[in-house]
C-alpha cells in the first residue's frame, strides 16, 4: 500500500450578501483550508495590499527585469467583460524593495487548519462608475447595476515551487435604489462628494451621514453611511480641530446610535462600522479608554478580537 501525504489547499470566497444597491459597500473575505494530510504553504495575507495594490511579479524581457503588478481579483459581468480593478496608487518603493516584494513571506498551513482574511471592500477598487472624486482619498469608483462574477488567486508552495490556485466563483447582484432606498442613496451620493478630499474635515459629510443613520436605519446604506462616518472621525482625530457645535453633534449622534444599537447589530459588518464610530467619536470627545470599554461592554453586543484589541487605539 501506498501512503501519500499531501497538502491540498483550497481557497473559499464569500460576500456578505449576494444583492448590493447602486454605490453600496461590497465586502468579501476569503479562507485557505489544508485539506490535506500535511503541512501547505501560502504566501502572506495582507488583504488591503492585495485590494488596493497588488504584489509584484518579475519578469524578463531581454536581459532586463521588469515588475508588473499581479493582480489577485477578476471581476467579470453577465457578457463575460472584465470589470476594471483601480489601484489605489503608486507605493514608493526602491528597486531592492521591488525585488523583496515579488515573492511575499510564505506561511505554513497544518493539515485541517483554515487562515481566515479580514473583510475587504471592493467598492473603490473596481468599476465604470465613480462618485465625483474619492472617499478620503480612496478611489471612488462603484459598480453599475448588473450581475457579476468574482474569483480571487493566490500562490502557494509544493515542493518548492510557487503554484497559482483559484477560489470558487461567487455570484454578485448590483440593483437601481428605489422607493426610499432613493432618499438614502442621494444623501450617501452627497456624502461622498463631500468627503472626496483625504482628510476631509468638511462637517457636510458628518451630516449627511447623521441623516442616513437617523432617517433611514434600516436602509441597505447604513453600513456605507457608518462606514464613512467612521473614517470622517478617523481624519477627524488627525487634524485635531473640533469645535464646540460639532462636539454637541456628535454627542448627539454617538447617543442616538448607543440607545438604538440593536438596529445596527444584525449584520457583523455594520455592528464592527458601528463599534469604530462609537469609540472613534468617544475619543474625540475625550472620554477615558476605561469609559468607553465599559461602553461597549453595556451595549451587549458581541465584541470580536480585531476591535477588543484596538480599545485604546482608535
Amino acid at each position: 500500500m501506498i501512503l501519500l501525504f499531501l497538502a491540498l489547499v483550497q481557497i473559499n470566497l464569500y460576500s456578505n450578501k449576494n444583492t448590493y444597491l447602486l454605490g453600496e459597500d461590497i465586502w468579501i473575505r476569503w479562507e485557505f483550508v489544508n485539506t490535506g494530510n500535511r503541512s501547505g504553504y501560502i504566501e502572506e495575507c495582507n488583504e488591503f495590499w492585495i485590494l488596493n495594490y497588488g504584489y509584484y511579479e518579475i519578469e524578463i524581457i531581454k536581459g532586463e527585469e521588469y515588475f508588473p503588478i499581479r493582480k489577485y481579483f477578476k471581476m467579470w459581468d453577465e457578457e463575460g467583460k472584465l470589470v476594471p480593478q483601480h489601484e489605489f496608487g503608486s507605493p514608493s518603493v526602491t528597486y531592492d524593495g521591488l525585488k523583496a516584494m515579488t515573492i511575499p513571506k510564505i506561511v505554513k498551513i497544518e493539515a485541517g487548519d483554515t487562515i481566515k482574511s479580514k473583510p475587504v471592500n471592493l467598492i473603490g477598487a473596481f468599476g465604470t462608475l465613480s462618485f465625483k472624486g474619492s472617499l478620503f482619498g480612496f478611489p471612488g469608483y462603484h459598480i453599475k447595476p448588473g450581475y457579476y462574477k468574482l474569483t480571487f488567486s493566490h500562490r502557494t508552495k509544493e515542493r518548492g515551487k510557487i503554484k497559482t490556485i483559484w477560489s470558487d466563483t461567487i455570484n454578485i447582484t448590483i440593483r437601481v435604489p428605489v422607493g426610499k432606498e432613493t432618499k438614502a442613496f442621494n444623501l450617501y451620493k452627497n456624502l461622498r462628494i463631500e468627503g472626496r478630499y483625504i482628510k476631509s474635515s468638511n462637517p457636510s459629510v458628518f451630516i449627511y451621514a447623521d441623516s442616513i443613520i437617523r432617517k433611514h436605519p434600516t436602509s441597505a446604506y447604513i453600513g456605507s453611511a457608518m462606514n464613512s462616518l467612521s473614517l470622517f472621525l478617523f481624519f477627524k482625530q488627525e487634524v485635531g480641530e473640533v469645535d464646540n457645535e460639532f462636539r454637541q453633534a456628535l454627542r448627539k449622534t454617538l447617543n442616538y446610535i448607543i440607545k438604538n444599537i440593536k438596529e445596527f447589530s444584525d449584520d457583523y459588518i455594520i455592528l464592527d462600522h458601528t463599534l469604530w464610530v462609537i469609540m472613534r467619536g468617544e475619543s474625540i470627545l475625550g472620554t477615558s479608554e476605561e469609559r468607553i470599554r465599559e461602553i461597549l461592554l453595556e451595549l451587549n453586543v458581541p465584541l470580536d478580537n480585531h476591535t477588543e484589541e484596538h480599545i485604546g487605539e482608535f
